[in-house]
């Protein structure tokens, strides 16, 4: 009888603390849009938090990662750790579009997450995986 319970039981509070690990991506997936769309609203710039000038150089601060460079690319990206450090974050970052991604970190127990591998997110608000939007988000 215990082993029974035990058979149905175990399986199933595995996946609920499966699914709700999946928070730790959403969650920072909304972070990092939320740090993208401040920087938009500064600078017109999803790449771009902040611009200073020492003579003719400037200088540009990143929007994802602080980093401060003297030029940039098309196309400028990061990857952070979500904050349970269950996923690892990649945002895409250009002048007028942004794509972020959240990917089970390397050893992870999401990895594990067959019916969600992954999450994105984009400007306009589009969820991915497209075809689980409703299970995974």
């Amino acid at each position: 009888m215990i082993g029974i319970l035990a058979a149905i039981a175990i399986p199933n509070y595995q996946r609920y603390v499966t699914e709700s690990r999946r928070t730790d991506a959403k969650s920072a997936l909304m972070q990092t849009a939320g740090q993208l769309e401040r920087c938009y609203t500064v600078t017109s710039d999803y790449r771009i938090r902040s611009v200073s000038a020492s003579g003719a150089t400037k200088t540009y601060t990143t929007c994802i990662g602080n980093s401060e460079k003297t030029s940039l690319s098309a196309s400028e990206s990061t990857t952070i750790e979500s904050p349970e450090n269950y996923y690892s974050v990649t945002a895409n970052a250009s002048s007028a579009s942004y794509s972020i991604t959240a990917s089970p970190s390397a050893g992870s127990p999401q990895n594990d997450d067959t019916a969600c591998p992954s999450f994105t997110l984009d400007q306009t608000g589009k969820k991915g995986p497209d075809d689980k939007v409703d299970e995974c988000w």
